[in-house]
């Protein structure tokens, strides 16, 4: 375990060199500073504490956060038309920020073995977006004001984790993944709703489509080495812990 957090101290330092170059050529200045590696005597702990479920609360029916919906209740027609620009606003959000996560890796692993892997997953990603960047001119949704941090936000993630090696990059995958398989899930049983009968069919076959292709990316992750990152279960706690709260605040 000594060495294992010694040796991603060590990669950070000069990752966080290399992620300030490349969000420079991207037009971005900087994105913050990298802690002193003390801090990396705190992570072992982290995977043992439980993911915060940040999509609870008083205004989860307004953040994807569909478990809540209770489905005895009729939904009157604000409510419906709150949560399906919820829906719409937080999945084209999440989609572009897959595509910056993807764009950061390939900046770093393109030349690789697993380079193609990782651009077909960018390719279906790029699929997702335009979908929701159509439901977002057709449903008159305002797109997500954290838009700007997605973007630089996930680019960052995406190269960091990249430069850290492909078995890190896959894990950030796999941790993304993992949260969005579940919040497209909860979206469903959420249209499921009786006071949704019959209504918004594209969306339901579009989210059901991307789910599974999500899936299929957390797959493609555990079979290229994702589980032998160094520090896996600290990275994919904090990856997933990360995405909740994008989720969240979209």
């Amino acid at each position: 375990m000594i060495r294992n957090v010694t040796r991603v101290a060590t990669r950070l330092g000069h990752t966080h060199g290399l992620a300030q170059k490349a969000l420079a050529s991207e037009g971005v200045k900087s994105f913050g500073t990298t802690s002193s590696p003390k801090m990396f005597d705190l992570l072992p702990d982290l995977s043992k504490l439980p993911l915060p479920n940040l999509a609870k609360g008083p205004l989860s029916i307004l953040n994807g956060a569909p478990e809540q919906v209770d489905p005895d209740r009729p939904l009157s027609e604000k409510e419906k038309a709150d949560i399906i620009d919820s829906i719409i606003r937080v999945n084209h959000a999440g989609e572009f920020g897959a595509r910056r996560i993807y764009a950061g890796q390939l900046d770093v692993l393109k030349n690789t073995a697993v380079g193609p892997v990782i651009e077909k997953m960018s390719e279906q990603e790029k699929e997702h977006l335009e979908t929701f960047d159509n439901m977002i001119v057709e449903y008159g949704v305002r797109p997500s004001i954290m838009q700007p941090v997605w973007n630089v936000a996930g680019y960052a993630l995406g190269f960091t984790s990249a430069a850290l090696g492909k078995e890190a990059a896959m894990a950030c995958t796999v941790a993304i993944e993992t949260e969005i398989g579940e919040h497209y899930n909860s979206q469903l049983r959420t249209l499921l709703h009786p006071s949704f009968k019959d209504q918004h069919p594209e969306l339901i076959e579009s989210i059901k489509k991307f789910r599974d292709d999500e899936l299929h990316h957390l797959d493609v992750g555990i079979e290229h080495q994702a589980k032998s990152a160094p520090l896996y279960d600290v990275l994919t706690f904090a990856v997933r812990s990360g995405t909740k709260a994008a989720i969240w605040l979209a």
